[in-house]
């Protein structure tokens, strides 16, 4: 028979050194992508496809990761602070809040996508007001159904000065409250992670044919390719198991899975390494993200026509232009030959 209760602090020492250095690394990196973004877009660029908002949860989610140190000095603190340590960091209750938002920013990506490509007519890169009226509302409504069913998970008792979750079946809080709490974290499953991440790997082969079908140029549908790669698999291959534990243990513990401390540290641990994977695959992978980087070194005055990245963004542009070079002038030489031919019969 498992204790009802289960003390949080058995993660070792060194786990949170690790946490410490790879994700200041990750914050500071996030962080400069999110000056340079702000910066050096181009005004008409839409906001959802520039990167800056998930730039800055990934930021977020690496500074929320540095902070958790502070639940190994549960015991040395008293008061708010250890009530809001325990309650909020060592439950991962923002983790999975900032994790719902970045999940709700890739499937509206998808659907930016989606519309622009499937419905050119509507002009979506340029509807700026109605896309931050629901990046406004929806990121706080995703947050929500993220933090709320981890709120009553922990307790911390303060005559102990200890911090202690339940395990199984389980909770603090009232039977009634349980089954609406079960729910949520169904809800929150769900609406957070299924449904988002299969439905944009459905949209996106939607997307990527329609994109094969119009004879795209190649450096488009490299850039959506790449986008659904790193928004959606690598999402799903980071966050599943850890979303897989969440479910399992916070339900009745019928095959006697018990909630384990240190196996659920390493899986968000592996979760939130998405956020440090994914800038530095963009710097190396995506034009969206060279192209900033290049204009912030030659505002700084270095000249950067022989490095890598000029390079490589000059050879892209120069198979654009060839390419739309190509159309036009077989379009020009199509419609003289029509209006000869017409001028023949006549």
């Amino acid at each position: 028979m498992y204790p009802a209760e289960i003390e949080l602090g058995d993660i070792p020492y060194e786990l949170y050194m690790v946490r410490i250095a790879v994700f200041t690394f990750g914050f500071l990196l996030n962080l400069l992508m999110f000056i340079i973004l702000i910066r050096f877009r181009k005004p008409t660029d839409n906001i959802i496809i520039t990167g800056i908002v998930p730039t800055a949860i990934d930021a977020l989610i690496c500074m929320v990761n540095v902070a958790s140190f502070a639940e190994s000095r549960v015991k040395q603190m008293s008061g708010t602070q250890a009530y809001i340590i325990c309650h909020l960091i060592s439950s991962y209750s923002i983790l999975w809040a900032l994790i719902a938002a970045r999940v709700f920013i890739n499937m509206l990506v998808t659907l930016f996508f989606l519309i622009q490509f499937l419905y050119p007519f509507m002009r979506i890169e340029q509807r700026r007001k109605p896309i931050r009226t629901v990046i406004i509302v929806g990121i706080p409504l995703s947050m929500a159904t993220g933090i709320i069913p981890h709120l009553v998970t922990n307790r911390y008792a303060a005559s102990a000065n200890q911090c202690t979750t339940y395990s199984g079946a389980y909770f603090y809080a009232p039977m009634r409250l349980v089954t609406v709490f079960r729910l949520g974290v169904l809800v929150s499953f769900l609406y957070n992670f299924l449904l988002p991440v299969i439905g944009s790997i459905y949209l996106y082969h939607h997307v990527l044919r329609m994109l094969r079908l119009r004879d795209k140029n190649r450096d488009a549908y490299k850039e959506v390719h790449l986008c659904n790669i790193m928004d959606n698999w690598f999402m799903l291959l980071f966050t599943g198991m850890a979303e897989l534990e969440k479910l399992m243990v916070r339900y009745p513990n019928t095959r006697h899975i018990q909630y384990s401390p240190l196996r659920s540290a390493i899986l968000m641990l592996i979760l939130s390494f998405y956020s440090v994977v994914y800038p530095c695959l963009s710097i190396v992978f995506r034009r969206r993200y060279q192209r900033p980087i290049l204009d912030c070194l030659i505002y700084m005055g270095m000249n950067p026509t022989d490095s890598w990245l000029a390079k490589r963004l000059n050879r892209s542009e120069v198979s654009e232009s060839r390419k739309q070079y190509t159309k036009t002038s077989e379009y020009s030489h199509r419609k003289p030959n029509g209006l000869s031919s017409h001028k023949n019969q006549q």
